[in-house]
């Protein structure tokens, strides 16, 4: 099977493999294109906990880390512009941790605030 481009995906003009967006990623929706795919990491559901770092085989995980998508797909912006777009909503970014994982933290409080990172990990942990 011949490897895609994020172009032959997304319409945009971005040449890079689909296999090059994804490291170290549980998911992306590239933004720039006509057409805006969340494309999921291959064991996304299937992820195995790795101590402090959620996994997406966590249920509650999955869930926030497909809301995230949707929003970049919907609203057409990457993480620094929805720290931006949702910061009067609670959305606050981490000093040392990806405004990724700050939105994450945040979506899992309905949008209310951000938790401090440690807090925001172990109620993961503890979600089945």
């Amino acid at each position: 099977m011949q490897a895609l481009t994020v172009s032959q995906i997304t319409g945009d003009s971005n040449p890079n493999y689909l296999i090059q967006q994804m490291t170290g990623l549980d998911a992306v929706t590239p933004i720039d294109g006509p057409t805006k795919p969340t494309i999921l990491g291959a064991d996304f559901y299937s992820a195995a906990g790795t101590g402090s770092k959620p996994t997406t085989g966590q249920s509650f995980y999955a869930h926030n880390t497909l809301f995230h998508e949707f929003l970049h797909a919907y609203l057409a912006i990457t993480d620094t512009e929805m720290i931006q777009y949702f910061g009067p909503n609670g959305l606050t970014p981490y000093a040392t941790y990806s405004n990724s994982v700050a939105i994450s933290a945040w979506l899992s409080t309905d949008c209310n605030s951000t938790l401090p990172y440690f807090t925001w990990i172990n109620s993961i942990n503890q979600t089945p």
